[in-house]
This record gives structure tokens, sequence and C-alpha cells, in this order.
């Protein structure tokens, strides 16, 4: 049976890993949003030559930050599958 020393070290550990997942992410979030801003403007300036009506204001209610078609919290579920029993 796990000490409560032993889940606290788990759980800081996991936090650790947590944190360093979450510091490396941050250049490929930052990837992912110039591609999705870049991708964005391309599709606008294609319906734009297919004769689609693009008004401006429509424009400003869409965001390069979206990460719909991103599965990111595959690792955070992996890292709790690995840890959880250790930590509960």
């Amino acid at each position: 049976m796990a000490t409560i020393r032993d889940k606290m070290g788990h759980f800081i550990q996991m936090i650790a890993e947590t944190t360093d997942l979450m510091r490396n992410l941050v250049p490929v979030t930052n990837a992912i949003i110039v591609w999705n801003t870049v991708y964005m403007q391309a599709v606008i300036e294609q319906l734009k030559q297919k004769g689609y009506v693009v008004n401006e204001s429509d424009l400003q209610h869409i965001s390069p930050c979206r990460f719909g078609h991103l599965n990111k919290m595959e690792n955070l579920r992996s890292m709790l599958k690995k840890h959880g029993n250790e930590i509960l």
C-alpha cells in the first residue's frame, strides 16, 4: 500500500511532466496558429476568386486559434492512464 509520501511524490512527478509538456507545446501551438492563419487566408482568397462574397464584418468572427481539428488532450489522457492510479 502506497504511503501519502509516495502518492505526493507521484503527484509532483506528474506535475513536473505536465509542466515540461506544456513548455514544449508552446512552439507547436505557435506553429499551428501560423499555419491556421496562412490556410484561412488562402481559403478566403480562393472563395473571393470563385466569386463568393466575403464580408469583412464576417471575418471578425473567425480566429486562427481554433484547435478542433487537433487531439490536444490525448497526451494528458495517456499521462493520467499511466500515473492516475499512483496518485489516487
